[in-house]
């Protein structure tokens, strides 16, 4: 009995290497996988993007048969090389079906895990899938099985990853830039938009929070609600700025978005410059044809210049970043004329 329990497992194992066959997981050029919105190659590297190898009995094109293949590998420009993989087949080196799925890592560790993850800043994984193609996985002869027959050559395509449609429009806000003033206060005006539309009220939280400028003293708290009727799309918030004469650094304050309703956040933090004016206008004749500017070094101005002829008649003459301040600046654009006059206007950086 024990001799024949021997010669009988022997059978088993030997039928159960034999129903297998072999695949080359890889593509090429001509089958990348890229993203649906900018046609452009994705990578692991950039993208977060990996490729798993799925795969069915003969004949099966119910995706949901589908079983996953080995771990996922990286793709590098919309190219991806797992190398052979060992399939299970009715019978050795049979026919089976393929199908390629690519999913965004940082959603989960697998295509089901990623497609079925919640919103991550404002969006689902990118996810795609390629077509279903019929593979004769050949006959294996040896550990590691080689040769293994190409997806290449088998009938697959390329195909893109997207993410899947939000149950709801997206709300965003953008970023805003003042210049802080000499005194009084200005305002900064911050753009909330509604992106896709609603035929309901969506709302959204807002409030402000210090970064590099403090409340108080560099701007006005504010916090409220901002609310879209049916067919509205961009809303703004004001948040008011404390002007002063004392030269600082740029300030930077934040407006965050919270507890969006009939919506979802695609951004929900802004940036508010507080751009430093305060050594905007010193400009002091050195010698002709050359001036001395007292600015704020390292930011861009525009330097205009008036002639004796037309005094009130101001004209560009270059934009310029001051390195130093303050900096002696020598006038060899303008033509050659009487007595000149020149100020600086401070631009946005």
């Amino acid at each position: 009995m024990k001799t024949v329990f021997v010669l009988l497992l022997t059978l088993v194992s030997a039928t159960h290497v034999l129903s297998q066959g072999t695949v080359n997981f890889a593509n090429s050029q001509s089958t990348r996988i890229t993203n649906c919105v900018t046609g452009a190659p994705v990578s692991t590297s950039t993208d977060g993007i990996r490729a798993a190898l799925y795969y069915a009995p003969d004949g099966v094109i119910d995706e949901a048969a589908f079983a996953l293949g080995g771990p996922s590998v990286a793709v590098i420009s919309g190219v991806f090389n797992g190398g052979p993989r060992t399939i299970p087949t009715p019978v050795p080196g049979g026919w089976i079906m393929i199908q390629i799925r690519a999913f965004e890592a940082t959603y989960g560790s697998t295509y089901e895990e990623a497609w079925a993850a919640p919103l991550q800043n404002g969006r689902f994984a990118l996810t795609g899938k390629s077509v279903i193609v019929r593979v004769d996985t050949g006959n294996p002869a040896s550990t590691p099985p080689d040769p293994a027959t190409s997806l290449v050559n088998s009938g697959l395509r390329g195909f893109c990853v997207a993410s899947k449609p939000l149950p709801f429009p997206q709300i965003t806000i953008s970023d805003a830039l003042v210049f802080e003033g000499d005194g009084g206060t200005t305002n900064a005006i911050f753009e909330v938009t509604l992106i896709g539309g609603s035929n309901e009220v969506v709302s959204v939280n807002y409030s402000t929070a210090d970064n590099s400028a403090t409340a108080g003293s560099d701007y006005t708290s504010a916090s409220g609600t901002v609310v879209f009727n049916a067919g509205e799309s961009n809303k703004t918030i004001v948040v008011t700025v404390s002007g002063d004469t004392e030269p600082e650094n740029d300030e930077v304050l934040l407006v965050n978005l919270s507890n969006p309703v009939n919506g979802v956040l695609l951004r929900a933090q802004a940036a508010g410059t507080i751009y430093n004016d305060d050594c905007r206008t010193d400009v002091q004749l050195a010698f002709y044809p050359g001036v001395t500017i007292n600015g704020c070094a390292g930011k861009p101005y525009r330097i205009e210049v008036a002639f004796e002829a037309n005094p009130n008649q101001w004209s560009t003459v270059t934009n310029f970043v001051v390195p130093t301040s303050p900096y002696l600046w020598f006038d060899t654009i303008s033509p050659i004329s009487g007595q000149r006059f020149y100020r600086t206007v401070l631009l946005p950086p």
